[in-house]
């Protein structure tokens, strides 16, 4: 008996986690199902046409699963995979992926209806729509490390504290040029005692220290400034650290830090006053200086990032993402905080995924 064939549309970026989940599909349904991941080396063998066997897994599919990822959802020729089906009366699934919401697509892949895999739950419904499409019964359930080990294959630790939209976020950065507690050139030697006492693991040099996805960098010439750059994904381990050890470096501590984060090309903002104030209208806003809006524990800004040549820069040059900064007005760094400021930004229109002109 031939096997019915499953689409399993996808970036090619996300090869390792859908290849893995591909592996416990077949796994979890006995090898009935044919699941078509065209990136995995296994669907297209080597020295095959691989758009001629895309288009005849196309032809032959019963169903398709489109995961929606940071890497894809910007992928035009996603949208070609998942409209060709579509037109053939196929069951046409957006599929929520390594963080992403489907709440973030736009048409005509919004109008359908899908689901979010953030749990070991959301890849159980999976099976659930295999055996309603197929009349099977298989029983096979996922576990929470099996998820786990997808979002690790993904580059994914877990979900991060600060929401759906921490993909997005290239970097996130502080620097800080006045208030320290110690001499500016012994705030490395202070950050390594720390570290010591706190049993981190780290490397350092003169002028640098850095510990996993965080980095400290003091110049100590003329400008004489402390620079502190974070990865995204893993802020519930280093926001901890970093809050102590600006308590103990810094007069302020937290206070009046303002800290960057800094967004891909796939992220705009709306930089227009009157057009920005419009999407926050209703909400216990204030009005601060140079462009500053105050919301709860913050004052916040939303600007474009430009890059012109080889220089990033704010204003000029090609458009490739968005920043927002944020201002501390209390004395700790709150990631819930955070994480309500980013997604309601996303909420009222202010920071927005780009599609380009279509």
């Amino acid at each position: 008996m031939e096997k019915p064939v499953v689409f399993l549309s996808h970036s090619s970026k996300d090869r390792r986690s859908l290849s893995r989940l591909r592996e416990m599909l077949i796994e979890k349904t006995g090898d009935t199902i044919d699941f078509f991941l065209s990136s995995d080396g296994q669907s297209i063998k080597l020295g095959h046409n691989w758009v001629h066997r895309i288009e005849e897994a196309l032809q032959t599919a019963k169903i398709m699963f489109v995961f929606i990822t940071p890497n894809s959802i910007g992928s035009s020729w996603m949208l070609f995979e998942s409209g060709f089906e579509y037109s053939k009366r196929i069951r046409v699934i957006p599929t929520g992926f390594l963080g992403m919401d489907i709440a973030a697509l736009s048409p005509p892949l919004s109008i359908l209806q899908g689901f979010n895999i953030g749990s070991s739950d959301g890849l159980d419904n999976l099976i659930a729509i295999l055996n309603e499409e197929f009349s099977y019964n298989h029983a096979a359930r996922f576990t929470g490390s099996e998820f786990q080990e997808l979002l690790t294959e993904g580059g994914l630790l877990g979900i991060s504290p600060l929401g759906q939209y921490t993909p997005f976020i290239d970097n996130i950065r502080i620097r800080i040029r006045q208030g320290f507690k110690i001499h500016i050139d012994k705030i490395i030697e202070e950050a390594i005692d720390f570290f010591k006492e706190s049993k981190v693991e780290f490397e350092h040099s003169l002028n640098h220290i850095q510990t996993f996805g965080l980095v400290m960098r003091v110049d100590p010439g003329p400008n004489r400034y402390l620079e502190i750059e974070l990865d995204s994904s893993l802020v519930s381990v280093t926001f901890p650290i970093l809050e102590t050890l600006l308590k103990k470096i810094r007069e302020e501590g937290v206070e009046g830090i303002m800290m960057e984060f800094r967004f891909n090309s796939l992220i705009r903002c709306e930089e227009r006053g009157f057009k920005l104030s419009a999407k926050l209208y209703g909400l216990p806003i204030s009005f601060g200086s140079e462009g500053k809006l105050g919301y709860g524990d913050f004052e916040f800004k939303v600007d474009s990032l430009h890059v012109l040549g080889a220089t990033t820069v704010l204003g000029g040059g090609v458009h490739e993402g968005a920043t927002l900064g944020v201002t501390f007005k209390v004395n700790n760094l709150s990631i819930d905080s955070l994480r309500h400021l980013i997604e309601l930004l996303f909420e009222r229109g202010v920071l927005f995924i780009w599609r380009g002109s279509t």
